[in-house]
C-alpha cells in the first residue's frame, strides 16, 4: 500500500507563490508553463491542479501580506513532470517555488 500511495505522488509537484486570480487554476498552470518555460503541454496533460488549504480571510490591514495558497498539480504523465520540474530554474525571478 505504501508503494501504490508513493507510485501516484511521483506525477505531483507542489507549486507556491502564483496569485489567486483565477478560479481555473488547471488552464492558468498550463497557459504559465506553456508561456514561461516553452513547453509543449496541453490542459490535458495535467490532470488535476487544486489550491490546498482553506482560503485565509482578508482584512483591510494585512491584504497585502496575505501569501497565495500552494498549488498541487498533478500531471497524466510523470515524464510532464520531470520536464517541468527539470526547467525550474527559467522561473527562478518569475516566481516563489516548484517544489516535489
Amino acid at each position: 500500500m505504501k508503494y501504490n500511495r508513493s507510485k501516484s505522488r511521483r506525477n505531483n509537484l507542489r507549486i507556491t507563490g502564483l496569485n489567486e486570480e483565477y478560479e481555473d487554476t488547471r488552464g492558468k498552470i498550463t497557459s504559465f508553463l506553456k508561456d514561461n518555460l516553452k513547453l509543449k503541454i496541453k490542459k490535458d496533460d495535467v490532470s488535476t491542479a487544486e489550491r490546498i488549504a482553506v482560503r485565509r480571510k482578508r482584512t483591510d490591514q494585512v491584504q497585502e501580506n496575505v501569501r497565495p495558497r500552494t498549488i498541487l498539480v498533478k500531471f497524466n504523465n510523470h515524464w510532464f513532470r520531470r520536464a517541468v520540474y527539470r526547467e525550474r530554474f527559467q522561473l527562478k525571478d518569475l516566481w516563489e517555488g516548484l517544489n516535489t
